[in-house]
Order: structure tokens, then sequence, then C-alpha cells
């Protein structure tokens, strides 16, 4: 340092070779690298290289292994440097070392702030690893990524950006897409979108790279956590604030667990957590972690903390929150107190220049820091309202962000946003009109960008709306701050919900609401006054005062804007909590004033009346009300009396007002004035002229106000008093006309008696000219009342007496005054006087103009419609005609004029029922239209309306469709979305999809329709009940039980308040409410539906009406369901004889009920009725098909009555007639519906049960198979048809001995009943039990015993629960189980429950049932049960020794089986055989054998040769044929038998094994031995495999037989040996 080099370097030199100094010690290196300077110096570049590399490796080292505080940078890059120049002076300017220093040396310039420096080293380092190792080398990958991340720190993002995406590709195509210099520069690259605002872009890198690192690193690697406070960050920022909190909190749980809670990291992340709490209003949870933050230096946010008090309202320590962040920030920009010695000043002078001075001295990268911080100073000063210094703030920040970051990103907005806000906040106490628009044009700007980068209700968007609705409001641009503020709301309420409350949201919403009130949009204000109301209702207490104040002030608002009976509620509200506080206050009889007010706009004048009278009360006991107080209530009863027209109580209480304002103000005040005109009009309408001319005279005298000289000048003309008459109404004349928002209507009054007043005078110019001023007030106004009609009319009379006085009768006036008498009288439906003027105009017109002008032509068009309206479409048409054909002359063919009259016209076809030329003509009208006005106007919309009424009733619903969606879509454009109109184009749409059961669109429509009606007519209107009418059948349809039900309910209740309750509406809704509670299964209030439906209905209809036909036809349904056979019958025959007398004998809807009867008479058994309905049914259907051949639905029809014809056959067993019935019905089905429909599906059924009972077993499956797919592919899966059909495909499995096929068909049955059972419905519970028995009848064939005998059981438990003892249902289930039980071996409880089901077979059919009567009966089923019952008894007996009783019953039960099956049945040889078995075993091996025989025969002719039951035969022939030492036959019975067993169980199974071990007897038996070994053995051998031990009966028989087999050789050996 002072110079003496070559001394520095002999030290440096003696002190790297004493080797004192540890050999990675930062001290070596630097001595190191003095040395190479001092060897460079002197050209000796070997040892200077020497020396810089040795302290390049000691600087790395620590670089690598010691904290960041240790290491001097600048060593580092001066070290590099010239090793860069040592390197190229060696190698030349590309070498591989040249490169890895360059990225070295640029790192190191990073480090020391020389970003410019780095840029131009990594640049060149990428240039020279590009030559030498290839464009895509991974060293080329790394240079890009660190000189991408040099450019954002440089905050050049757009080459950042372009840097590390040609990094990332490089590294994924080097290293693959899971690499963790991936994820690096995934994050990089995400960092740079983030600095960009490419927010979405850099959400996908950050989750890439996490979902790398989450995979490579472990789970608590600090860059884990910095991925996931990036993406915390962003997605606060984005307003998400579930995934900010997510990814917030797992990374601040990694950091706290490796860096501890004070790192400033951790902090960070701390930090945004905080935030994402105070965007969601947890203010706790943010105070909680801004603190933690606060109390580690972070003191900036103070600033946070403050808002969060000023939220609350904690005005002091919120300011004092501010000036500590205040404080903190003017400390970081150095900024001075701005008076000394007092440290918690502010330094608020000149801060402009000492930014610019601060930004003059700062370097690039660190200028973005100083934009910051000047921003949050001025955050800070706007908090602390130093409104000016912040703006300066504001402008200088933003002129750094727009040259760093560019126009569209967010920071720029925050910028732009504050600086309007300060603006708008300056131009409250400034006249400057400049602030207002600049501040507009910046916010607006800022909305842009905010828009772009954030959702619409994020809390930043939602602030600078509001900003922006302040500042359009100070500059009177009502509508779009009304817009502005609206939004902000909006987006409030989607991101909170509502749920956090606070008096300013309510504050805000009070704020639009005027907004909208000022704005005339009246109904939004109401929601808005709504809204506030509910907010301070969920904050403060029911009972609060303030809450009785805002009502009474928004119900009077309600009551300016006209929304009378949401006024009356809140009114109604604010005197319910005045009066709960018990005192009856002057605020009391202030609400019931206004209640009266309200109640008298709304001419509820008794109403109105109690209100005043308890007002008056509490006034005149309350001794601080006035006179005048109390007179203006008795002035307003009188007004009600007015109203009431009870005129001489109005008299008293006017005239008692009028006293007591006189002698509280005088008898000159302006409230006495009105008070004598209230009395005078009185006196007006009791026809007290003189008195009322009194009272208005010193009305006059106290106030000439228009009115008042009106009132007088019209009781003058009454009295005729012309002069005086014509002075006063003179006077209110002019003074109407100064008056720019004067009434039309008492315009039109002056003008008219003026009129008459010149008219009585003679002078008919005058009279003329004011009988037309009073015209022209009245034309632009809809006549409502009578008296204005009366007025009208005389006004027009008037006006043809001066013109007949004047020019005649003939004169063209004459005519136009006729012409708009006319349409006065049209107005009011006084058809035959407007066509009388018409008439007479459309004369004069003809005479002054001649046939073709044009007025002659609207004369013309205007009779025509008058005509339509009285009911002469076809003069009307003529009329239309004539009109068409003059305009079209006139003003050519696509006049608007011209459209009208085509449109007329269609409307006289439309009344003639001449629909095609009706859809013709309006098509002529809009193409007119479409070629003039563009077919897109109101008048083109209504037409194409009556275009879809006239298609939906030719249901050519297409067409009609098209023309509706037309109609809705021109209305909503030209009347806006909540149009009455547009609601009705919904309706008529819904319609139609509701008669295609397109019932989501239907209710889509319906619902629109609603919303319209509800925000548009009272509460009670009529039309709102048709909507809610129409959405119970939607519902209804759409199986919503319980909302059809409501809107129904709904429909009624509001036509009962409309209507009264004996309305026709009110009955439809009911029948409506009854059918849905019918198809519901709640019959008991369905029937009250439609009871009070025909009690409806019969105040209004005779009885003998179809609606009330169809009413009792479903009642008739509903008893019939419920059991009530009276009460179906009595409801049927009614509805049948109302339908006959209404329609005729031979209608369809006759057929319809009479089919309907004949099912419910076959349901309670009697067959001969139902029978002769559906007989008489099919007579009509049948007639009238043949009457109309082409109708296909009549042909369906005849069908549907055949197959219930069909049914009934089946019943009575008319097996052939009823095939018939069927096979005829479905080939109808089959052509007019197609294969797959549901009635061929049932057509199957019956004739597969038709075919199973003839014995066509395989007939009558395909025929069920074909069913049950038809059943299944349109009906629900648990219907109880499919079950029915599987329980027959189940017996006729069994019947094939399909066993597992019946097991599965009798599963899915009893799945299906299982599901459709009910507690309450015996019949189900009885279906369940006949599955439960058909399933085990099933399993016991599959030896399945124990699932079969619980199935049985279970059986039996239900036919017990629900049958009588004797139920032959409960006999069968008994005779099964005896089955069970005797394969069981468990005889004795065999015999018991055989001998119970025996004893219900005989209760039923007798001991010993004839042949004749079993023959003659069609219950053949319940005669082979009894048989089958006895077989098994006897079984049981036979087997228990018991062989008398067992013969006695087997031939009981053979005898049953001939009688039934015949002779040759397979019953009979079944019983054959087991009388065979028994004389064998008897004996009687002869007897056996002709038994044996001719069951054989039997058996082989059903079953041919290879059954198992021949088997079975053969193996018991073959046992008589052995005892009778017959051994061949005996062998050939066997050996038949072994084949048919071994085919069909198999060569090892048991049955195999019982015929082998009798072989080996016979072969015994005839002496050869080794043949019955071997048979032996083979049986042994098979017992073996089923796992049978020597102490089985079995196995050890074939033992004995062998020993002595053995024996029996020895002893033959041994003779023939001796």
């Amino acid at each position: 340092k002072v110079g003496n080099e070559q001394q520095a370097m002999e030290c440096y030199h003696e002190a790297v070779e004493s080797g004192g100094l540890p050999h990675d010690s930062w001290a070596l290196g630097v001595a190191h690298k003095s040395l190479g300077g001092f060897f460079l110096t002197k050209n000796m570049n070997v040892a200077s290289l020497e020396s810089f590399n040795e302290a390049a490796t000691i600087f790395e080292w620590n670089i690598d292994n010691t904290s960041g505080s240790e290491i001097n940078y600048e060593d580092v890059v001066q070290c590099y440097s010239h090793l860069l120049d040592l390197e190229e002076e060696r190698d030349g300017p590309i070498s591989e070392i040249r490169g890895t220093l360059c990225c070295k040396l640029a790192n190191s310039y990073v480090h020391v702030d020389k970003h410019h420096d780095a840029v131009l080293m990594y640049r060149e380092a990428i240039m020279i690893q590009s030559q030498i190792f290839g464009v895509d080398h991974l060293s080329v990958a790394n240079s890009l990524h660190n000189l991408g991340n040099c450019y954002r720190d440089l905050c050049e993002f757009d080459k950042s950006a372009e840097c590390l995406t040609k990094s990332l590709t490089l590294l994924s195509q080097n290293y693959g897409v899971e690499n963790e210099d991936v994820a690096d520069t995934c994050h990089c690259l995400a960092e740079t979108l983030i600095a960009r605002c490419e927010l979405d872009d850099a959400i996908t890198y950050l989750e890439r790279a996490l979902a790398i690192r989450r995979k490579k690193l472990g789970a608590l690697d600090l860059n884990i956590a910095s991925t996931l406070y990036n993406l915390a960050m962003i997605s606060q920022t984005k307003g998400n604030w579930s995934n900010a909190m997510k990814y917030g909190k797992e990374a601040l749980r990694i950091q706290r667990m490796t860096v501890g809670d004070n790192s400033p990291i951790t902090l960070k992340t701390l930090e945004c957590i905080g935030c994402v709490h105070k965007a969601k209003r947890d203010f706790e949870a943010a105070i909680q972690c801004f603190d933690k933050c606060i109390s580690n230096g972070k003191t900036l946010l103070n600033q946070d903390v403050g808002g969060i008090h000023e939220f609350r309202g904690e005005t002091e320590k919120a300011r004092e929150m501010f000036m500590k962040a205040a404080l903190h920030v003017a400390d970081q920009l150095s900024l001075s107190a701005q008076q000394p010695g007092h440290e918690d000043s502010l330094d608020l002078m000149n801060l402009t220049s000492k930014f610019q001075s601060q930004k003059e001295q700062t370097n690039d990268q660190d200028v973005l820091k100083l934009g910051e911080n000047v921003m949050a100073y001025g955050l800070a000063l706007v908090s602390l309202e130093q409104f000016d210094e912040a703006l300066e703030c504001f402008r200088f920040s933003n002129n750094i962000f727009q040259a760093k970051y560019g126009s569209d990103h967010l920071r720029i907005a925050e910028t732009l946003h504050h600086t309007g806000y300060v603006l708008e906040k300056l131009g409250e106490t400034s006249a400057s009109s400049d602030q207002v628009h600049e501040a507009l044009d910046l916010l607006t700007e800022a909305l842009r960008i905010r828009k772009l980068h954030l959702v619409e209700s994020h809390p930043d968007v939602e602030e600078t709306l509001l900003c922006l609705g302040k500042v359009h409001h100070r500059s009177g641009n009502i509508r779009y701050a009304l817009d502005f503020f609206c939004a902000a709301v909006t987006a409030r309420d989607s991101r909170l919900g509502r749920k956090s409350l606070r008096m300013n949201d309510a504050e805000s919403f009070l704020q639009v609401g005027l907004l909208q009130q000022e704005a005339g949009e009246f109904r939004h204000a109401l929601n808005s006054f709504e809204e506030c109301l509910r907010i301070r209702r969920q904050i403060v207490k029911e009972d609060d005062p303030s809450l009785g104040e805002l009502l009474f002030y928004i119900a009077n608002l309600l009551r300016e804007v006209g929304d009378l009976d949401l006024a009356q509620t809140r009114f109604e509200e604010a005197l319910a909590l005045l009066e709960k506080s018990g005192s009856e206050s002057a605020e009391t009889a202030d609400v019931l004033f206004s209640l009266g007010v309200l109640h008298t706009e709304k001419q509820q004048f008794s109403t109105a009346l109690d209100f005043y009278l308890r007002a008056l009360q509490i006034r005149k006991s309350d001794p601080g009300s006035t006179k005048i107080v109390i007179a203006e209530i008795l002035n307003n009863i009188g007004l009600v009396y007015f109203g009431m027209k009870e005129y001489d109580k109005a008299q008293v209480y006017h005239a008692e007002a009028l006293e007591s304002m006189i002698e509280d103000l005088g008898d000159d005040h302006d409230d006495v004035a009105f008070c004598w005109h209230s009395l005078g009009a009185t006196y007006v309408e009791t026809g007290q002229l003189v008195e009322a001319r009194r009272c208005f005279d010193k009305a006059v005298k106290i106030e000439r106000t228009e009115l008042y000289l009106q009132s007088l000048g019209v009781c003058l003309v009454q009295m005729n008093d012309n002069e005086n008459a014509y002075v006063c109404l003179n006077e209110a004349l002019q003074m109407k006309e100064l008056d720019f928002e004067s009434n039309d209507d008492d315009l039109a009054e002056i003008n008219r008696n003026l009129g008459t007043i010149w008219l009585r005078k003679g002078k008919y110019e005058e009279s003329l000219k004011r009988y037309d001023a009073a015209l022209k007030s009245k034309s632009s106004q809809q006549i409502e009342s009578e008296k204005d009609y009366k007025n009208l009319m005389s006004c027009i009379d008037g006006a043809l007496e001066a013109v007949s006085q004047l020019y005649g009768n003939g004169h063209i006036k004459y005519a136009k005054l006729l012409h708009q008498k006319g349409n006065q009288h049209g107005t009011r439906s006084e058809h035959t006087q407007a066509i009388e003027a018409y008439v007479e105009a459309l004369r004069i017109y003809k005479e002054q103009y001649g046939d073709t002008h044009l007025s002659v032509a609207n004369t013309l068009y205007n009779l025509g419609v008058s005509l339509n309206a009285k009911g002469s479409p076809e003069k009307a048409v003529r009329c239309f005609v004539k009109a068409l054909r003059i305009t079209k002359a006139r003003l050519g063919d696509d006049h608007l004029d011209v459209a009208d009259s085509y449109e007329q016209i269609a409307t006289s076809n439309k009344l003639t029922h001449n629909y095609s030329e009706a859809v013709s003509y309006y098509e002529k009208a809009l193409a007119v239209r479409k070629q003039s006005a563009g077919g897109s106007d109101l008048k083109s919309s209504e037409i194409m309306h009556e275009m879809g009424i006239l298609h939906s009733d030719d249901e050519l619903w297409e067409k009609a469709e098209r023309a509706f969606k037309e109609s809705l879509r021109i209305r909503t454009i030209h009347l806006g979305s909540d149009d009455l109109l547009v609601a009705d184009s919904m309706v008529r749409l819904a319609q139609i999809y509701l008669s295609r059961d397109e019932n989501a669109k239907a209710l889509k429509y319906f619902e629109g329709s609603l919303r319209i009606h509800k925000s548009k007519l009272e509460s009670s209107d009529p039309d709102l009940a048709k909507i809610y009418q129409s959405l119970g059948t939607v519902h209804a349809a759409l199986g919503s039980t319980d909302k059809a039900i409501f809107c129904l309910d709904k429909s009624i209740e509001i036509f009962i308040e409309a209507n009264g309750r004996f309305d026709e509406n009110v009955a439809i809704s009911l029948a409506r409410k009854g059918e849905v509670l019918h198809t519901n299964g709640q019959y008991e209030v369905a029937l009250e539906s439609f009871q009070d439906c025909l009690e409806v209905r019969s105040s209004f209809e005779t009885f003998e009406s179809p609606e009330a036909g169809n009413i009792l036809q479903q009642m008739g349904e509903i008893y019939s369901i419920l059991g009530d056979n009276a009460n179906a019958s009595s409801q049927f025959g009614s509805a049948l004889a109302i339908y006959r007398e209404t329609f005729g004998p031979k209608h369809q809807v006759v057929a319809e009920i009479l089919e309907k009867m004949s099912a419910h008479f076959v349901k309670v058994g009697e067959l001969e009725r139902g029978y002769s309905c559906v007989k008489e049914a099919l007579a009509i259907r049948e007639e009238l098909h043949n009457g109309d051949k082409g109708n296909n639905e009549s042909l369906i029809h005849a069908a549907d009555s055949r197959y219930c014809m069909g049914t009934i056959l089946f019943e009575w067993s008319e097996l052939e007639e009823a095939s018939n019935c069927f096979e005829k019905a479905k080939e109808v089905y089959i052509e007019k519906l197609g294969q797959s429909h549901l009635s061929v599906a049932n057509s199957n059924y019956y004739l597969g049960c038709i075919d199973e009972l003839h014995g066509e077993q395989d007939l009558a499956l395909l025929y069920l198979q074909e069913s049950l797919k038809g059943r299944q592919e349109h009906l629900d899966e648990m219907h109880p048809d499919i079950a029915a059909t599987q329980q027959k495909l189940g017996h006729i499995y069994c019947k094939r001995s399909e066993w597992d096929n019946a097991v599965d068909a009798f599963s899915d049955c009893l799945k299906i009943r299982e599901s459709n059972r009910t507690s309450d419905n015996m019949a189900s519970q009885i279906l369940v039990a006949d599955s439960l028995f058909d399933l085990g009848t099933a399993l016991n064939k599959t030896s399945d015993t124990r699932r079969s005998m619980q199935l049985f059981s279970d059986a039996l438990k239900e036919y017990q629960r629900h049958l009588s003892k004797y139920d032959l249902k409960v006999g069968r289930c008994y005779s099964i189980i005896g089955e069970v039980l005797e394969k069981e071996n468990e005889l004795s409880k065999a015999v018991n429950s055989l001998r119970k089901a025996a004893a219900i077979y005989e209760y039923h059919l007798g001991v010993e049932p004839r042949e004749k009567e079993i023959k003659a009966s069609k219950n053949g089923d319940d005669y082979t049960g009894q048989a089958d019952t006895l077989f098994r008894l006897a079984t049981a007996h036979d087997r228990q020794g018991e062989e008398s009783s067992a013969l006695k019953l087997y031939r009981k039960a053979m005898k049953l089986y001939k009688a039934v099956f015949g002779r040759d049945s397979l019953h009979v040889a079944k019983v054959l055989n087991r009388l065979a078995n028994m004389k064998g075993r008897a004996g009687s091996v002869d007897k056996a054998m002709v038994l044996f025989d001719d069951s054989l025969r039997i058996r082989m002719l059903h079953l041919g040769d290879n059954h198992e039951d021949v088997a079975e035969t053969l193996f018991g022939m073959g046992i008589v044929f052995e005892k009778r030492r017959d051994y061949n036959a005996a062998m050939k019975a066997y050996s038949d038998c072994l084949r048919i067993r071994s085919s069909k169980f198999g060569s090892d199974s048991m049955e195999v094994a019982q015929v082998v071990v009798n072989i080996g007897v016979v072969r015994g038996n005839k002496g050869d031995f080794q043949g019955a070994l071997k048979s032996w053995k083979k049986a042994l051998s098979i017992y073996r495999k089923h796992s049978l031990g020597d102490s089985d009966p079995l196995v050890a028989t074939v033992i004995g037989h062998m020993n002595l087999a053995n024996i029996l050789m020895n002893n033959s050996s041994k003779r023939r040996t001796k």
C-alpha cells in the first residue's frame, strides 16, 4: 500500500513458502494471487499462471465450503481476469479452459454486482462451448441457465426467458425430463415469468420443478420449499387463497425444520401466509403472522397491520402502525426527519428531487428496489392522508416500473391504481376537473391490466372498481359509476360469499343503491338497499334501533320508486321494532303515517284509514306534537274518505284540519291553501259547486298555483261562468307551459275545458285549437280510468262539433277525428262504435281523396282490425286486401305497412281456422320486414311468435321451436333479458319441450321465465302462478316429486289469493298435484287433492265435464290400488258415464277407461266384468280403426285391447283363444312399434307361459328369453315384470332339469322382489316367499340341501305370517321340507311335515278326489302337489319299514298322477319304480319285474335310452334279475345302467361305483372271482377318490366282498390241487 511492491512480493513469497498459513485459508489464496500479479508485471507468465491457478483453487474451495461472509469476490474477479488473459496467450481465444474461466469470471461478476460484465463473459463462454462441444452440449445449457438468471437480475426479462427456455430444452435432451438441473432451470424460468407477470405459465414450470424435486431430493430440502413459496406467492397474487395457503404452509414446515423460525426465507413465507389470511379477512391469524415477522425486522409489515386496524375501525392503532411503516421506509430511503429532534416525524419536502438524486447513484439492478421503497413510502403516506406527497411517490415509482416492466405488469397496475386513488382524494377538495379526468384514465388502465392477470373476484380488481365508481360519480357519470360499484360488490360477494360482514359493506350497498336510484334503476336500487339491511341485521342485534331507522329510510325510498309492496313490508318491520320497545313514540306515529300514505297510494283506503287513526291517536296524546302535525294527519284522513267516496266524512276531516292549520299557521300558509283545495274537491264531487268555488277561491288567494287555478277554472266551467273560468284556466295553462315537468293530463284537462268555453261562445276556431291541444296531450298516453276516457271522448266530440260548425261533416278534419274516435273505441273493445266511426271516416276520405289514398288504406286497415276483434274475419279480410292493394301501389311491395297488412290477413285466416294460409301470410309479412327492417325488429318477433303458436297447434314442433327461438332472440336484443315478452317466449319454448318429453330443456326455460316474472310481477299475479303450475308438471316428469308439489302448492296459493278458491286454475293445479301424488304412491293425499279439485270444479261447471271424468278415473285407479273395490268401481263407473255423455259411446276415451276398468275387475277376480269391459273396448277401437285405416294409433289401441283380452282368457285357461289374442297383438306391435318394443316383450311373456302349459318347453323358453331381453331393455332393472319373467324362466329350466340356470333365474327374481318388498304390502311379501320357495326347489336339485332348507323355512314363515294355516302355499312348503328331511335321513321329522302337507291338500281337494273332478278342474298344479306330497310321504314310510302305509300312499299318488297326467306319464313311472323296489325287497320278484318293465317303457318313451331315470330303473331291474339268479340278464341291465351313468356323472362318480359293485357281485356269483375283484378294486378306487375311509359302510362292504372272493378263490385252488 506504500508502493514497495518488491518487498511486498518477498513477504508474500515467504508467507507461501513458510507453510505457516493453512492450506485452505483465504489469506493464502490472496498471497498466491498477489504473487501472480507480481510475476505478471515481470513478464514471468508461467510463474504467474501457476500462482493464479493456486489462488483460484483455494478461492473455489472456500466458496464451496465456507459461509459467504468470509469471501471477498473482488479477489476472485481479479484472479480469474488474469487467468483469462494468460490462458488466451497460451492456448488462444478458443479453448475449453477459457470457456470454463469465462463462466467462473461471470459468476464472480454477479457476486460483485457487475451484471453487465457477467453477461459479456457468459456470452463468450457460450460461444466457445458451442464451437468446441456443439450447440447442444450440457456446458452450453448451464451457461445459458446462468446468463438467463443474470438477465433477470438486470430486469431484461425477455432475454432471460429466452436463455432459460433454451437451457431447459438442452437439459431435457441430455438428462431427460426428471433431472435436478432440469428442475432448477424450470424454477428459474418460472421466476422470470413471474417478473413478466406470466403467472399461469410460471405455475406450469413450478409444478414441473416441484414434481422433480420431490422425487429427487429429500422431503425437507430447501429447494422444494423455495418452489412451494413461489407457488404460494403466485396463488396469492391470483386470489387462489386455498392453494396459496396449502403451498405456503408446506414451505413453512420445511423451512422451520431446516433453517429455523427466524430465517429470512422462513419469514418471507410467513409474510405470504399472513397476506392470505388478511385477504380472507381472518385478521387475527394475519396479525399473528405479521407480528412474528415484524419482531424479526420486517418493519414494513406494520403497514398491513395498520390496514387491518383501520378495517376494524381502530383508528388510533392504525395510525400508529402506519407511522412505524412510514418511518421504516423513510430510513431505507435515507430521508431525514422533517423537524430536527423529532425522530417520529416524516420528511415530506422536495421528495421527487431527493428520489431522483438517489436514482442517479443507484446501479441498474437496484433501481427496482428503489422503486419498491418509494412506492411503499407513498402507501404509508396515503394511510396518513398525506396525499400530495404520496402522489409524488407514486409518479416517481411508476416511471421506474414502466421502464423495467413494460406496460402490462401488475406492479404498473398497482401504481396506476394508487395514483388514481390519490387524485380522486385530492379531487374532493379541489375544483379542478383535470385531476378527476387523469384519475379516470389511470384507474381505467389499472383495471385493464388487473383484469388481464387476475380473476374478476380478486380484491385488487374490486378496489379498482370501487375507486372508478367513486371517480365516475364525482364526474357525474352515474351510469358508469353504478356499473363499477355493482361489479365491485359482485366481486366481493363471489370471493367472500357475504360471510365476512362489516358496516363498510353495508354502506357500500347503500351507496350503490343511492347511485342506482339516481340513475333511475329503481329495482336494482331496491336490491342494494335490501342487501345493506341484510348485512346490518347480521352485525347488530335484531332489536337494534338503527335497524328501525334504516327500515324506515329504505321504506320511504321504496315508496318513492313505486315498490309499494316492499315499502309496506319495510314500514311494517320498522313498526314492529318500534312497538317492541313498548312505547308509542313520535317515531311510531311517523311510521304509521307513512303506512297510511302508502296504502292511500295503493288505493287501500280502509287500511290507510286505520293507520292514520292510530297515528292521530298517538299524536293527540303526545304533548310534544304540534297542531300542524295533527292537522296533516286529519287532512290525509280526509283524502282517504275522498278516495272511499265518503265525501261527507272527508269534508268533516278537511274542515277540522283547516281549522287547526289556520290557528297554527295563519290564513295565508301554503298548507292552508292545500287544505282549502282538498275541501273544495269534496264539494265538487257532491255537486256543491258554490261551496267548491269558495274553497278554490281561498286556495287561489293564498297561492296562485296552476293546480288551484285549474280546479277553480274547471269548477267555474261546470257553473257556466265562462268568463272567470277562462281567466283561471288560461293563467293555469300559461304556468304549465312554463313548467317542463308539467302533467300532460292537466294540460289536456285545461285545454279541454277551454275548448268547451270557446265552443259555448261560438268561437269554433279557438275551440278547435284547444281541443286539438288537449288531444295532442293525450295522444301519447294510455287511457286507463273511466273518467279519463269520458273526458277524452268528450274532447273528441267537442272537436267534431267545432269542425262541423266550421267546415261541415264532410271535411277531412272531421274524418281524422272520427278515425281517432274509432281508435279510442277500439282500445276499449267497443268495436261496434269503432266500426261506425271508421266507416264514416272512410266515406269522407274516399269522397275527398279518392279510393286509392293512403288515408283510405289506413282506415280500411283499422276497420279490418275492429272487424277481426268483433268476430267478422271474412269482412276483415276484404278490408285488408283493399288496404294492401292501395299500400303496395303507393308505397311499394317492401313497405312495412304492407307487412302489417299481411300480418292482419294472417290473423283473419287464423280466426277462420285456415292455419296454412295464416302461416303463409305471416311468412310474407316476415319477408317484407326482413327486406325493409332487417327482420330483427320487435314486430318480426311478434310474427314469429304467432307462427310458433300455429305450428304448436299443428304439433309441428321443430318449426314451432325455430319460430319461438327466433322470437326470443329478437326480444332479448331489444328488450333485455328480463322483459315479460322474453319470459313469454321462454314459456312457449318450454311448452314445446314439455310436449316432446325434453323435460330438462323445458325446466331451463320455465325457470328462466319464472325469474323474470318474479322480478316484474306482484307476488299474487296469476301469470306467476301459471309458471309455477307448469314447473310442477316438469318437475313431476323429471321425478322431482317434492319440487313438483312445492310448485303446484305455490300456484294454488297464488291463484286463490288472486281469484279466490273456486277458480278453474286452482282446480287444474289441484288435479296435477293429485296426479303427481298418485304417481309417487302417496294415494291418500292424492285422493284429498282430487276431492278438493272436484269440489272447486262443481262451483263453476257441470259435474259432467271431461276434466271431472279424468279425476274420477284417477280416483278409481287409486281406490283399486288401495283395495277399496266398491269405491273404485263407483268412480270408474261415474267417469265412464261422463265420457259416454261427453264424447259419445264410441270414442277412444271411452275405450281407454273401459280397458282400465277391465284391469281393475281382473285384479279383484271379477273376470266376467273385466272381459265384458275389454271386449267393448276392443269393439270400439276396431270400429274406430276401420273408419280410419291410415291411423296407426287406432290400430295400436286395438292391439292393446286384444292384449288385455288375452290376459283374461289366460286367467280362464282359455289358452288357445288367449294365444290367438297375443299373437295378433304382437303382430301389430312389431309392425307399428318395432321388434324391440315393450309391448312385444309383454306379448312374448304370455305366449311363453301358454307354451309352458302346453308342454312346449323349448318354444316357451325362446318366448320368455325374448320377453326378458325386451323388458330389461325398457324397464327399470328392479321392475316386477322382470321378476315375473325370471320366475317363469326358472320353472322352464326346472322342467328341463337345467338346475344351475334355474338357480340363476330364481336368484335374480328374488333379488328384484326383495327390493320391491314393503312392510305395508302383503302381496309383495308373499311374492318374496314364492321366490324363496322356487330358489329352494332348484338348489335342492343341486344337492345344496342346507341352503334349500333355509329358503324353504323362510318361505314357510312368510306364508304362515300372511296366509291361513290351511293355505295351499303352506302345504306346498311343508311337502318340500318333508322331502329334504327325508333325504337328510330325518325320517320322523319328514313324516310329520309331510302329514301336515297332506292334511292341507285333503282340506282343499278331498281325501281321494275322483278322476272326473280332477280332469274337470283347472287347478291341475294343486292335484300334482297333492300327489307329490303323498309320494314323498310314502317314500318316508318306506324307508322306515312301514311298507303297508307306504304301499297305500304310493297307490294314492299314482292314481292322482294318472288322473292329472295320464297313464304313461313320467310321474306314474316314478311310482312304478318305487313299487317295483318294494316288491323286489319283499321277494315278489316277478311282480317287481312287471312293474320295472312298465316303468322302463314309460321312461324310455319320454326320455330316451340315455337318461339317468332310465339308469335308475335298469339298476333296480339288475337287482331283481340277480335275485332270480338270471345273472346274464342282470349283467345286461347293470352294463346299460353303467353306460348311462358314466356318460351322465363321469366314470369316477359315486353313482358309477354303486353299479360297479353290483357288477362285481354278479361276476362273483357266476364264479368269476378275478372279474369280481377287478370290479370291486375299481369301486374301491372311486371311493378313495371321494375320501371314504375303511370305516365307511360302502368301503367296508366292498372289502368284505373282496375278502370273501379271495377265500373262495383259495378254497377253489386247494380243491383243484387236491
